[in-house]
C-alpha cells in the first residue's frame, strides 16, 4: 500500500507536466495564426538568425535605391530614371555552404534583386556563385538567392504556384534547364566547363484552366552561375551568359559597402568589350540601403 501511494503523486505530476506542455502549444498556435501577415512569411530562415531579431524582408515594404554608374574618376552618379529597364539585375553571391546557407547582406541583396524584377526595372535576374569546394553537397549561393526570391515573390503576391491566374509579379517555372556555356567560353576553376542552369516564365504569368495553359507577355529567365569562386569568374561567367542571351545593360546589385567590388564587374565590362566591340555592355549599380 505505501509503495502504491508513493507512486500517484509521481503521476499526477507527469498529468500536469502534460496538460502545461499542451496548454503552451495550444498558446503558440493562436500565436502564430493571428500574426501579421508580414512577420513570419517576410522573415528570412537563416542560421545566422538564431537568437537574434531580424527585421522583416519583404518587396512592398522597402525601397528601390537609386541607380548608379560610375564616372570617369571611379565615383558613382545617379542615372536618370528612364536609364533602364535593363536586361538583367546581377546579384553578387557569397561563399555559403549547408551549414551557413545565407548571410543577413546576401539576403538583402536578393531582396533588392526581387524588387527590380519585379518593378520591371530588371526583365532577366543573373544569381552568381559557386559552391563552396565546388561541392555539389553544399548549396551555391546561386541556390540559395533563388529560393530566397521565390519566397519573397510569392509572399508579395500571395501566391505559391507560378500557375496562379496572372500573378502581379511572376514567378519561374520549377524545371531546370542545362544551356550548356556559350562557344569559347571560359573554364572554371578546375579547367572544367562551368555549371550553368536557368529557370524561364513569362512575364504576364500563367493559369490552368479547362486543361488549357495559358501564359501572357513576354519570357524571361533566371540565369543561375554556379561555377566562379570570386569577383573576377563571377563578372567573366555571367557577362558570357548574358551576351549569348543578347543582354546588354547590366545593374550591378552589391551591399552598400561592396563599391569596390561592382568596380571589378564594371573593368572586367570594359576589358572583354576592347577585346570583343560586340560584348560592350552598359553597367549599372544598385546598393541595398543598409
Amino acid at each position: 500500500a505505501s509503495r502504491r501511494s508513493k507512486k500517484q503523486p509521481e503521476a499526477g505530476s507527469k498529468a500536469g507536466l502534460a496538460y502545461i506542455v499542451a496548454a503552451v502549444a495550444v498558446l503558440i498556435a493562436i500565436a502564430v495564426k493571428f500574426a501579421p501577415p508580414g512577420l513570419l512569411n517576410g522573415v528570412a530562415s537563416s542560421s545566422f538568425a538564431s537568437g537574434n531579431a531580424r527585421r522583416a524582408m519583404t518587396i512592398e515594404g522597402s525601397r528601390i535605391p537609386a541607380i548608379e554608374a560610375f564616372d570617369a574618376s571611379g565615383g558613382v552618379v545617379a542615372v536618370a530614371k528612364d536609364d533602364g529597364p535593363y536586361d538583367a539585375a546581377l546579384v553578387i553571391g557569397y561563399g555559403v555552404d549547408n551549414k551557413f546557407p545565407s548571410t543577413p547582406a546576401l539576403e538583402s541583396r536578393t531582396l533588392l534583386g526581387a524588387q527590380l524584377f519585379c518593378a520591371k526595372s530588371a526583365k532577366n535576374l543573373i544569381l552568381t556563385g559557386a559552391p563552396v569546394d565546388y561541392s555539389w553537397e553544399n548549396v551555391s549561393p546561386a541556390e540559395t538567392m533563388r529560393h530566397f526570391a521565390e519566397k519573397l515573390i510569392a509572399n508579395y503576391t500571395k501566391t505559391e504556384y507560378v500557375h496562379d491566374s496572372y500573378p502581379k509579379c511572376p514567378l519561374p517555372g520549377f524545371g531546370y534547364v542545362y544551356p550548356g556555356p556559350p562557344q569559347g567560353a571560359s573554364k572554371d576553376g578546375r579547367g572544367e566547363h562551368r555549371r550553368i542552369r536557368e529557370l524561364t516564365g513569362n512575364s504576364g504569368g500563367c493559369e490552368h484552366r479547362a486543361r488549357r495553359h495559358t501564359c501572357v507577355g513576354k519570357k524571361f529567365t533566371w540565369v543561375l552561375e554556379e561555377a566562379s569562386m570570386n569577383t573576377r569568374e563571377s563578372a567573366i561567367f555571367s557577362f558570357e551568359e548574358a551576351k549569348k542571351r543578347g543582354w546588354s545593360k547590366i545593374v550591378i546589385v552589391a551591399s552598400d559597402d561592396q563599391l569596390q567590388t561592382a568596380k571589378v564587374y564594371a573593368s572586367v565590362a570594359e576589358e572583354m568589350a576592347a577585346t570583343d566591340p560586340e560584348a560592350a555592355m552598359t553597367i549599372r549599380v544598385a546598393r541595398t540601403p543598409d
